[in-house]
């Protein structure tokens, strides 16, 4: 299990997957303020002169590839719940 970097502290990997949960949250709020402002979630990604766009477009780009995925029934980390608030 070592060699594959098997996790053994659990407290840890609840707080990184809490960590994770919130950037995730906080990319959407991002996202949500990008519609208000554009009307669409078109952010693009090769923007690095902005570079909060630049993230926000990676990660957008991301959630579409994570949500192929799931639909096609591979691996993803795409929840349900996140697939509920993208589609809101």
């Amino acid at each position: 299990l070592n060699q594959i970097e098997f996790c053994w502290d659990a407290k840890r990997m609840i707080s990184e997957s809490k960590r994770d949960d919130e950037l995730w949250k906080s990319r959407f709020n991002e996202l949500k303020h990008y519609y208000c402002i554009h009307g669409n979630c078109n952010v693009p990604q090769g923007s690095k002169d902005d570079h909060s766009l630049f993230v926000l477009g990676t990660w957008v780009h991301t959630q579409r590839f994570q949500r192929t995925l799931k639909d096609e029934g591979k691996r993803s980390s795409m929840s349900s719940e996140r697939i509920r608030l993208l589609d809101s």
